[in-house]
């Protein structure tokens, strides 16, 4: 019961990785809120956290917008009295190249991968701040780090969003050291969640995975949600401005 007396805020929480993080923490005593843009899967996402022993919320909430964020704080805090914790895991991909990026697609995978993080930061972090400190952890990917093309092309996109927030979470370790709040990132490699549209069950993608995995499989979104747990335990209470791959070996090669 690591999370006992714990709140968190989750973004992309109506599904993979953010609900796998949701669940993980409910089953160890935490309270979350379980923010996602479709509020029918925010809510389902409560529904089965309170089935595993934790107190949940579900929150309908665009992070591209400041106003849905504050509106979701509100939320939180009239429901638990506090936040504690935070994890961005809300995310957007377009498959397009560089040719075929245009304004929509653009604004559409920065606006929630990069804005989006930022935004929650700065609505939820004067809370954590207030409940006397804790933790906050951004989903990036391995893309931050590594060229990735799963089919003809990049998608550069979606790299320039995730290397951002991996800047942004070492910058804004140094911000929020003296605040008593502890900021790390994880960088999931192939997770079987069918983001982006892929299907973990072709051919293809696991013979994708088999060229890219010195595990040989795809991860799968508990695992991730094991790590974000750890990041926001005091398991790692040294830890702050760090990035930690989720990715079954990828970034070895």
């Amino acid at each position: 019961m690591r999370f006992d007396g714990t709140v968190t805020a989750i973004t992309g929480a109506g599904h993979g990785m953010g609900r796998a993080a949701a669940l993980r923490l409910a089953a160890e005593g935490g309270a979350v809120a379980c923010l996602d843009l479709s509020g029918e899967t925010a809510e389902e996402t409560a529904r089965l956290a309170s089935e595993r022993g934790g107190r949940a919320l579900g929150l309908a909430c665009d992070v591209r917008r400041r106003a849905d964020l504050e509106r979701a704080l509100e939320a939180t805090l009239k429901q638990f009295g506090k936040v504690t914790n935070l994890v961005n895991c809300a995310g957007a991909l377009t498959m397009d190249g560089v040719y075929e990026i245009d304004d929509e697609a653009w604004d559409l995978v920065v606006g929630v991968n990069l804005k989006g993080v930022l935004l929650a930061i700065q609505v939820f972090g004067p809370a954590i701040e207030k409940a006397g400190g804790g933790a906050i952890v951004n989903l990036t990917s391995i893309e931050a780090d590594a060229v990735v093309a799963s089919g003809p092309n990049t998608q550069p996109h979606y790299a320039c969003s995730k290397g951002g927030v991996k800047t942004m979470t070492r910058t804004l370790a140094h911000d929020f050291g003296r605040k008593n709040i502890r900021i790390n990132a994880i960088a999931p490699g192939l997770i079987a969640t069918g983001f982006g549209g892929s299907d973990p069950t072709s051919t293809r993608y696991q013979q994708y995975v088999r060229e890219h995995s010195a595990l040989k499989r795809a991860g799968q979104a508990e695992e991730v949600a094991s790590a974000i747990a750890f990041l926001l335990s005091e398991d790692a209470s040294y830890i702050t401005g760090a990035q930690l791959p989720v990715d079954g070996g990828w970034l070895i090669y």
